[in-house]
C-alpha cells in the first residue's frame, strides 16, 4: 500500500511539475536541467499535452535535427534511439524491468500498457532502444 502510494505520489509530482513548466517562460525553461526537461515531457505525453518548447529546448541541447524532432513528436520509436528519446516519444512506462547478464550487460524492458491484453514492450541493452514487441 506504501509503495502505490510512493508511486502515485511521484506521478502526480511530475504531473505538477509539468504545469508550472508550461507556465514558465523559454529563458526559465532553458535554465532547467535536461533530466527535468525530458520528465515533463514525458509527463506531458502521458497526459495527452504537447508542448514544443521544450522539445525545441531538449533538441537543442541534444543536436538533433528536424528530422527526428518530427518522429519523436509523433510517437514513434526506431532502433539506436536512447532512454531520453523513448521517454519523449512514448512517455514513461507503466513497467520497467530490469536484468543484467555476462554476454549482453545491463538490459531493459520498459512496458507501455493500454488496456489488459493491449501492451508494448520495447528492449534495451545499455541504454539503447534494440527491438520491440507489440500486442496492438
Amino acid at each position: 500500500m506504501a509503495v502505490a502510494l510512493m508511486a502515485w505520489a511521484v506521478v502526480l509530482g511530475g504531473c505538477l511539475q509539468y504545469q508550472r513548466d508550461e507556465l514558465a517562460s523559454a529563458e526559465a525553461i532553458a535554465k532547467l536541467p535536461t533530466e527535468r526537461l525530458v520528465a515533463s515531457y514525458g509527463n506531458a505525453r502521458r497526459l495527452g499535452r504537447k508542448d514544443d518548447t521544450i522539445l525545441n529546448e531538449l533538441a537543442e541541447r541534444e543536436g538533433w535535427n528536424e528530422e527526428t524532432k518530427a518522429t519523436l513528436r509523433k510517437g514513434t520509436v526506431y532502433p539506436g534511439y536512447t532512454r531520453t528519446h523513448l521517454i519523449i516519444a512514448r512517455g514513461h512506462p507503466n513497467r520497467v524491468t530490469r536484468s543484467t547478464t555476462p554476454l549482453v550487460g545491463y538490459t531493459e524492458s520498459w512496458i507501455y500498457r493500454r488496456g489488459r491484453f493491449d501492451f508494448k514492450t520495447f528492449y534495451l541493452v545499455d541504454d539503447v532502444v534494440t527491438s520491440w514487441y507489440s500486442s496492438y
